[in-house]
């Protein structure tokens, strides 16, 4: 089952689909996140001949992997996001021509919740996609469903902690990240060791607005949790003024 109602995937797969022309320019975060998470993976992707990638966006995982010359032989990208699938699709086919990819990977657009998939790979990975799911315990259990036994796992997502200085102007908490301890946990409980990594990134942005363009950018066109009157006057009070962005990115290497 579905972690998302049909509306819900639809309005997803639609953000993201606007956003797809936009997100490139915009995802300096996803792009340092995913060459962390290769490079924290290093050696257990060596040899490796499968992988699938969750919410695999544009392609800053498969970017990451061919830098490192780490791109298994076979490679199956999926996201919710036709359009997102399309600009990764479209890189894919430049670093081809440039002898930078690889000739056997293929697409997939499907709710990474539900993989409607028969095969299990060597190596599955989930950047920067966890937490858009409803229960990422559910989501987890799918993406550990998807590995061969003896696989590894490679998780980068952004935990509690994150966006805390938007969280503090709306006098609430507008975005729900996951946990890293019940992620952990869970990942133990399914008897895989877990290497564990944290880091803290801040950014300061010239303007609220500049930041609310990033997000939109993102595809991130709402928070969580609907704004109240409070909330909305205090951003609209900020809007013009600098603020700084802090994320808590969590890394999981499981085997």
């Amino acid at each position: 089952m579905s972690l998302f109602s049909v509306p819900a995937r639809a309005r997803l797969r639609r953000r993201f689909d606007k956003a797809s022309g936009t997100y490139d320019g915009a995802a300096h975060l996803q792009e340092r996140v995913a060459e962390r998470l290769v490079s924290l993976a290093g050696a257990q992707l060596e040899s490796r001949q499968s992988l699938l990638e969750v919410g695999s966006g544009s392609g800053q995982i498969h970017r990451a992997l061919a830098r490192h010359r780490l791109l298994p032989r076979l490679c199956l990208f999926s996201d919710i996001s036709y359009g997102m699938l399309a600009r990764g699709r479209k890189w894919a086919r430049e670093a081809r021509d440039n002898q930078q990819g690889t000739d056997a990977h293929g697409y997939c657009v499907c709710d990474g919740a539900c993989l409607p998939l028969r095969e299990q790979f060597d190596v599955v990975v989930a950047s920067m996609s966890l937490h858009w799911f409803d229960d990422p315990s559910v989501a987890l259990q799918s993406f550990m469903g998807a590995m061969v036994t003896g696989g590894v796992l490679l998780l980068a997502f952004p935990g509690v902690g994150s966006l805390e200085s938007l969280h503090r102007l709306c006098g609430r908490e507008t975005f729900t990240f996951p946990h890293s301890a019940s992620i952990r946990a869970q990942l133990l409980a399914a008897g895989l060791r877990v290497d564990q990594h944290d880091d803290t990134f801040e950014e300061t942005y010239e303007t609220m607005q500049a930041f609310l363009q990033t997000m939109r950018s993102w595809g991130v066109m709402t928070p969580h949790q609907p704004l109240g009157w409070t909330a909305r006057r205090n951003m609209l009070e900020s809007r013009h003024k600098p603020i700084k962005i802090g994320w808590r990115i969590h890394y999981m290497v499981a085997t």
